[in-house]
């Protein structure tokens, strides 16, 4: 099972959890990239097991060095299904702010006119690519947040359940577009084999 129907903000998560492990993530510090994407994979492991029907790249929403890719793609029989249940998700992650709570739309509005509270300012519609359901651009002005990140990947499992497209896999898309993107800022997903040492 994965983490539906949880709260998986910040303020929910036990210290010593794998999320904790990956939340002072710092751009700052190249050569730590590595073991923090080794811990990144841990903590989406233990959202989305590989014997699950839901289950998860660990690349999904890693941290790069040079690079924020916040985008998603789902594998699923029915493509369309998997279209309609991201851009369910895709209106859901407009509630959630940095620390990973989901707000109501009257919640956060009451939030927002007694603090500021950061979320996304644009998500792209869902799209069909090579078969594949894909939300290309989620705007988060550049920056990676993990307890937003882990939110959003638990909003859209619980959508495609909702939506009956199961099995699925979730992953970042793997379009030409994004690889030549990803090469011009001199940086590229981490291998199986890098992630396993």
């Amino acid at each position: 099972m994965t983490s539906e129907n949880t709260d998986t903000s910040l303020a929910a998560s036990a210290p010593g959890s794998p999320w904790h492990a990956v939340g002072d993530y710092s751009f700052d510090w190249p050569e730590v990239t590595l073991p923090f994407q080794r811990e990144w994979a841990a903590a989406i492991d233990s959202d989305f097991p590989a014997d699950g029907d839901i289950t998860c790249d660990p690349r999904t929403f890693m941290p790069l060095e040079n690079a924020i890719v916040a985008r998603l793609a789902v594998s699923a029989a029915d493509p369309e299904a998997a279209r309609l249940a991201l851009d369910a998700a895709a209106s859901r992650f407009y509630l959630v702010d940095v620390e990973g709570r989901e707000y109501t739309s009257d919640e956060l509005d009451e939030a927002a006119a007694e603090d500021e509270v950061y979320t996304v300012s644009y998500v792209s519609d869902a799209e069909i690519i090579d078969g594949t359901a894909v939300i290309t651009n989620i705007d988060t002005d550049g920056e990676h947040h993990p307890w937003m990140f882990r939110t959003f990947l638990r909003i859209v499992a619980e959508e495609l359940r909702r939506a009956g497209a199961v099995p699925a896999r979730i992953s970042p898309p793997r379009t030409p577009e994004l690889q030549e993107w990803l090469a011009s800022r001199g940086t590229a997903f981490p291998t199986d084999a890098e992630l396993a040492r």
